[in-house]
């Protein structure tokens, strides 16, 4: 019950731009509990933390300080930054992974939280699942009712947070520029992300034919 009141809110939090007091059930799903995969890296270290997103094509990217994130279509409805991490030093089953959008002029945010199983990487780290957006942060970026700016082409600041089942904290923020290059859907994203969309207004979801 717990789980489920903290979606609720985290979808009004979506709309609204605020953030949420969230309760996590300290003893996560039989989903969770099934997770056999090992510790990553050094029990006695701190944890570490990149962040990633998903770009156009399903595969994720790492992200720097001033780089571009992607602003995707998903599978339902509005414009989307799917945020992620990769970990190590910390465990990787039943993972609350936590990513906020945050325009640093008004301060105002989005953010999203969930709990998940990272998997394996070849390198010694773990990570969500690319193919499997349910294990990714799916950040509410438009149709933009919470910032006085453009989404897209200005600074934000992206912030992951991960807290593993034994609580061990990794968390780090970044400047990035959120911009619309799904291909195809150029003219839409525009539309929707604009500092002076208004809300119900149509927008082509078809976007840029192309050459």
């Amino acid at each position: 019950m717990k789980i489920a009141k903290w979606i609720c809110l985290a979808a009004i939090a979506n709309v609204i731009g605020c953030s949420v007091e969230e309760t996590v059930n300290p003893a996560p799903v039989s989903f969770f509990q099934k997770c056999k995969l090992p510790f990553v890296g050094d029990l006695n270290a701190e944890p570490e933390i990149e962040i990633v997103t998903l770009a156009p094509g399903g595969k994720f990217v790492p992200v720097t300080e001033g780089g571009s994130v992607s602003i995707l279509l998903p599978p339902n409805a509005g414009r989307t930054v799917f945020a992620s991490a990769r970990v190590r030093n910390m465990h990787p089953c039943g993972v609350k992974l936590t990513g906020e959008l945050k325009d640093p002029v008004s301060g105002s945010f989005q953010l999203d939280s969930r709990l998940i199983n990272m998997e394996l990487t070849d390198d010694g780290w773990a990570s969500s699942t690319p193919d499997d957006i349910g294990t990714v942060s799916s950040i509410f970026a438009c149709p933009n009712n919470w910032s006085e700016r453009d989404l897209f082409d200005n600074e934000y600041e992206l912030t992951m947070t991960v807290t593993d089942r034994d609580g061990r904290k990794a968390t780090k923020s970044v400047t990035v520029i959120p911009v619309c290059n799904e291909p195809g859907q150029d003219a839409g994203c525009k539309c929707q992300c604009s500092k002076d969309y208004v809300l119900g207004q149509a927008c082509s979801t078809l976007g840029d034919a192309g050459p």
